[in-house]
C-alpha cells in the first residue's frame, strides 16, 4: 500500500476495516466522506462527521 490521493486513502482505511465514499454532491461540490468503526472493533458502533 502507500498510494496517494484518494485511491491511497481509501486503502488506508480499508485496512482500518473503513470506507471511503467520494463523488458529485449535487451542488456543483464534490463530497468526500471517510468513516472508520469505533468501540469494540466489530463495527457495530460507527461515528460519521460532516462539514
Amino acid at each position: 500500500m502507500g498510494g496517494t490521493g484518494l485511491k491511497g486513502l481509501a486503502e488506508r482505511l480499508a485496512a482500518a476495516g473503513g470506507t471511503l465514499h467520494s463523488g458529485a454532491d449535487g451542488r456543483n461540490g464534490f463530497r468526500v466522506t471517510a468513516e472508520l468503526p469505533i468501540g469494540t472493533g466489530d463495527g457495530a458502533d460507527t461515528e460519521e462527521w460532516t462539514k
